[in-house]
């Protein structure tokens, strides 16, 4: 093993390591038809193994993959041990696009634990990387290679010079030619991040469910560090109107799509971030492929944004407005300023305008109108069931007979999400106006009773 790490064999390999091929050639006996851990288990030859892993890079530094393959193949054939021989036919099945069976080499080899003097070199960096470490990397990479490739379909142009293969791979490095950053691959989402929205909140539409699992992931990106607090508060404040409607611009376009679970996103950061620090890319492939993936989640310039929203009509609409923006506030998705102006906003739009009357002549004076839509009330507390909360009003009632007495009770079940269940929510109205139901819910909190602004039909 260790002749492979004299200067010749670094030189060959150095031309190699860099790109991410994913490429595998039919016909391969060590991975198909056969079990590799199995084969792992047979007597090595080093000896004969090392000459046939050398030419195998050889052949792979001229783009001679189907040559390279029977190298490695025959290498491993007399020594299955061989983590170069392995690393070296990871590298041919990426390039055929033979990812499960790439990534399973890869595995082996982290298997073998390779010590810390089996290194390669990667072309970027002059310093031999740890076999271990770019085996454990290229795993990774193919694993969460669908990200990207959900997020976008095209990024800037990235020249990689002194690297090959063919485009649109996962793995470690980039065609010399092809000018495209890794990983672009114009593919369908994976299934297991379609529908899985809906099922996140139920009651809340897919649309909505979309938009809140953005923002919640981009939470996440900078909880973990893979987000700056500047660039969370650009794309977030610029997008801010999915959440509230009606007082703040219109977000980009698009939100409301699908997109990969918050854990596969992060996974492909770290992997790109990894693959960054060992050099196996270069800074500018790193920056256009991490741009890429945040755009697609949440963009900072839109060039596309939304329609105005519609505001809510009737009382239903209203009512699953204010529970919406209720449910966003105790999420944390939105601060307690912009539920207080959104709430004004619904309410400001629901509160029925001041009729002119004309004068009637005749001796009978008719009604100017009837009035009707939601009026202001309270929010006095939440239960797990209708029965319990029909209880607790009666006794608030009596509890707080001068300020409630000649009020009337109303139960809303409202839907908190996956972590928090189902929620019957007591509301005690109606008012006459808000500054009325306010005057009561602080007369209210200060007798350590839970209050806050609600509407009721």
């Amino acid at each position: 093993m260790t002749g492979l790490k004299d200067t010749k064999i670094n030189k060959v390999i150095k031309l190699v390591f860099a790109s991410i091929l994913l490429i595998a050639v039919g016909g391969c006996d060590i991975i198909k038809n056969s079990n590799l851990m199995d084969k792992l288990q047979q007597e090595p030859d080093p000896s004969s193994s090392l000459i046939m892993s050398e030419r195998g890079f050889g052949k792979l530094t001229k783009g001679e993959f189907m040559a390279a393959q029977s190298l490695f193949d025959e290498a491993l054939q007399n020594n299955p041990r061989d983590v170069y021989a392995l690393f070296g036919k990871g590298i041919v099945l990426q390039h055929s696009g033979q990812l499960d069976q790439a990534r399973q080499v890869f595995e082996a080899i982290k298997a073998l634990r390779p010590n810390n003097d089996q290194r390669l070199l990667v072309i970027n960096d002059l310093a031999p990387q740890s076999l271990r470490d770019l085996a454990a990397l290229n795993s990774s990479l193919l694993e969460s290679q669908g990200v990207t490739s959900a997020m976008g379909k095209s990024s800037p142009r990235v020249d990689v010079p002194g690297s090959f293969g063919p485009p649109g791979n996962p793995g470690l490095g980039q065609s010399k030619n092809s000018g495209v950053s890794p990983s672009i691959v114009p593919t369908a989402p994976t299934r297991s991040n379609i529908g899985r929205s809906a099922s996140m909140m139920p009651g809340t539409s897919l649309a909505d469910a979309n938009v809140i699992k953005r923002f919640e992931t981009l939470q996440k990106l900078r909880d973990q560090g893979l987000l700056t607090p500047a660039e969370y508060s650009l794309r977030r404040n610029r997008n801010i109107g999915a959440l509230t409607r009606l007082t703040a611009k219109s977000p980009a376009a698009g939100l409301s799509r699908s997109v990969p679970e918050a854990v596969q996103i992060t996974q492909r950061l770290k992997a790109i971030g990894r693959a960054l620090e060992l050099r196996a890319i270069s800074v500018r492939q790193h920056g256009a492929e991490r741009t890429m993936i945040i755009d697609g989640l949440m963009p900072a310039r839109p060039t596309i944004s939304e329609p105005p929203a519609v505001a809510p009509k009737g009382l239903m609409s209203a009512a699953e407005a204010v529970r919406r923006i209720v449910m966003l506030k105790e999420r944390k998705l939105i601060s307690e300023a912009e539920y207080v102006r959104e709430k004004a906003a619904i309410e400001k739009i629901l509160t029925p305008k001041t009729p002119v009357v004309a004068k009637n002549t005749s001796k009978s004076p008719k009604k100017a109108s009837v009035d009707s839509g939601p009026k202001p009330a309270l929010h006095l507390a939440s239960f797990r069931s209708n029965k319990a909360a029909t209880r607790a009003w009666s006794q608030l009632k009596r509890a707080h007979r001068s300020l409630l007495g000649n009020l009337r009770s109303e139960v809303n079940r409202v839907n908190l999400g996956k972590t928090k269940g189902i929620y019957y929510r007591l509301i005690a109205g109606p008012f006459k106006s808000g500054s009325e139901a306010s005057a009561v819910c602080k007369k209210l909190k200060a007798r350590r009773q839970y209050c806050d602004a609600a509407f009721i039909s």
